[in-house]
């Protein structure tokens, strides 16, 4: 039962580390939760913990990651015929099911107008026969062009057929989301896909109609809570629609950087298989956690409502750290906060939360405007180091009144930011800096191939 496998989260943390900060607490709390890593934890450990995050998605994933539900097998096996069914709609391709098409995106030419091969590049630019250089954003269009396909037989073998059979009329009626990449009207993401300017631009047609299609399913289910589940499983699985997943011999498909970067070299992956597989993970995942945390109760709010039980219990609520006010001292505070301006977290689960606010506008995700109360730095948006250095002073000094123990775990690849940030926090109060290594691999080990050997774990005291 590992928590890693469940959904990419940027910076989420190995769980030793928590258990190292946790060490004999009996109550926690965690003023920036994420996927609920720190609640993970508790459990495991027999602690309640008290989780909250300004960002609703990181609410809707860390509630039902730790909650009890899961689905019997008959409900498994049901949902597995019918999204069969639409893996047949949407995968079909000459009396084979696709597992994979491998693409390459060729940029038209500003100048002229020709096609120039990803290839044809010097100093980062592509470079055309006419002699212009530009950046792929430059490009009049994007032409993606069919190298490779892979199908199943329909008696389970693989072969590959010709790239000029497979084509892309596709048809789809079901509703998804198209809300542009941008915080509010003309203003642009910080970091926008390479191509497209809606969220429905950076998927492939059959990966489109078989997500929106595998939705439509989902939101005709009575119960709420199998629903909720199942979206979880939804968003988990959606990157595989995407053309988001670069063609790799030596790596597995995965959401590889944080942003939504389609690379020139691609693959297109069947949506409903990596559903399905993750539906059975999660589901036996969750079994397994059901019976951990019998005893438990389990709440989630995200109208800053707190719920906290007599017992053992893990209350996950969306509120901002500087506004949250826990209703009991807790023995350890542990803060993970946003990396700098490393992973910019609206932005990050952006693409998740369209399609949770879904067709029928679910309240729980109507706040597309909490970037503004975010804790990071975004020059875009006029937020530097002192602001982030400020903003997280003012979290820890609230919490040094509801907690015996304060840490802080801080990680960049910029060492000045840290810096300063340390000398800040050691004029306030008494500061105490520990490295902890990285023992497996996880987003917080850096980016574009710059990785983190250790992390810093600041225990803060008054």
């Amino acid at each position: 039962m590992n928590i890693h496998y469940t959904i990419k989260f940027w910076g989420r943390k190995d769980p030793t580390i928590f258990e190292q900060i946790i060490n004999g607490g009996k109550k926690i709390v965690d003023p920036f939760c994420g996927a609920g890593t720190s609640g993970y934890v508790s459990g495991l450990k027999g602690c309640s913990a008290l989780l909250s995050d300004i960002n609703p998605v990181s609410i809707f994933i860390s509630g039902n990651l730790l909650n009890k539900t899961y689905l019997d097998e008959k409900t498994v096996k049901n949902l597995e015929r019918e999204l069969n069914e639409i893996q047949k709609r949407c995968y079909s391709v000459d009396s084979g099911i696709l597992q994979e098409a491998v693409y390459m995106t060729y940029y038209r030419c500003p100048n002229c107008g020709e096609l120039v091969s990803p290839m044809n590049r010097e100093n980062g630019k592509l470079v055309c026969n006419c002699s212009k250089r530009f950046a792929q954003r430059e490009a009049r269009e994007a032409v993606d062009r069919v190298r490779e396909v892979v199908l199943q037989d329909w008696n389970g073998g693989l072969r590959k057929t010709n790239p000029k059979e497979y084509t892309e009329d596709i048809l789809i009626n079901s509703w998804y989301p198209k809300r542009k990449f941008e915080y509010e009207r003309n203003k642009a993401f910080k970091n926008l896909p390479n191509f497209g300017k809606r969220v429905d631009q950076i998927f492939f047609p059959r990966g489109l109609k078989a997500a929106a299609e595998t939705y439509e399913l989902i939101e005709s289910i009575d119960d709420e809570k199998t629903k909720d589940f199942l979206k979880l499983i939804f968003i988990a699985s959606l990157y595989s629609a995407t053309k988001m997943i670069p063609y790799s011999a030596t790596s597995g498909p995965s959401w590889k950087i944080p942003r939504y970067w389609t690379p020139p070299v691609k693959v297109e992956r069947n949506f409903i298989q990596t559903f399905i597989r993750r539906l059975r993970y999660l589901n036996k995942m969750k079994k397994a956690w059901s019976e951990l945390v019998k005893d438990y109760e389990i709440f989630v709010d995200y109208f800053g409502n707190v719920e906290t039980g007599n017992d053992k219990y893990l209350s996950i609520v969306r509120s901002d750290a500087r506004d949250f006010e826990p209703p009991e001292v807790y023995d350890v505070a542990v803060m993970d906060p946003p990396h700098y301006g490393e992973i910019l977290y609206f932005e990050m689960t952006y693409l998740w939360q369209c399609w949770l606010y879904g067709k029928k506008r679910d309240k729980r995700f109507r706040d597309f405007r909490f970037w503004k109360k975010e804790i990071d730095v975004n020059l875009k948006l006029r937020r530097d180091l002192s602001y982030y250095n400020e903003e997280l002073a003012k979290v820890v000094g609230k919490y040094m009144d509801y907690s015996k123990k304060i840490f802080l775990i801080l990680h960049n690849s910029i060492g000045y930011q840290f810096k300063t940030t340390l000398k800040l926090l050691k004029e306030k109060w008494d500061v105490e800096v520990k490295t902890v290594e990285l023992k497996v691999p996880t987003s917080a080990q850096g980016i574009h191939g710059r990785k983190k050997r250790h992390l810093y774990l600041l225990e803060i005291k008054n």
